[in-house]
């Protein structure tokens, strides 16, 4: 690429890769804005609009204006959640995951319920031999889902309570 200059002429040669990799960081700097400005300004089309984030701060600007940055507010609900400690995290997973594997355990357990206790009416109430023994085989099962779905919802249950613990709301 060659340019020709004009005797008395003015030349600024703006290349981005040539920043580095902190200079997103200068958004956060008064002084520096103007750094960021000039080369936002070569590279955008005039008249559009730019958000930046730094840390917990957006900053917005319009391409080619001599207005300052402004700052934007960011509801803090939003930078509440960043700030969670591995124990929290850890008692927030054990609190939803037990939660959630409790109530899979309670469905199955009142799936297992209501299918024994159709399974012992039907089997009570059977007029035959064979009506008896499909009742009777149709009950195992169902009892063993209910054991199984008792044994997910307890299981739950203590994963859910070690989470309340670690969260210290117990």
């Amino acid at each position: 690429v060659s340019v020709n200059v004009e005797a008395g002429g003015n030349v600024q040669l703006i290349i981005p890769r040539a920043l580095p990799s902190e200079a997103v960081a200068w958004v956060d700097e008064e002084a520096r804005r103007s750094d960021l400005q000039h080369v936002f300004d070569a590279v955008l089309v005039p008249g559009s609009t730019i958000h930046m984030a730094a840390g917990d701060r957006v900053y917005r600007t319009v391409i080619g204006s001599v207005e300052p940055w402004d700052e934007l507010e960011v509801p803090t609900r939003y930078l509440r959640g960043g700030n969670l400690s591995p124990r929290q995290v850890t008692a927030r997973s054990l609190i939803y995951g037990g939660g959630s594997i409790g109530l899979i355990g309670a469905s199955l357990a009142a799936s297992g319920y209501f299918a024994a206790t159709a399974a012992y009416h039907d089997g009570t109430n059977a007029s035959s031999w064979d009506g008896y023994l499909e009742a009777n085989a149709n009950y195992a099962p169902a009892t063993e889902r209910l054991a199984m779905g008792r044994w997910l919802g307890l299981g739950g249950l203590a994963l859910a309570g070690t989470g309340f613990y670690l969260h210290g709301e117990f």
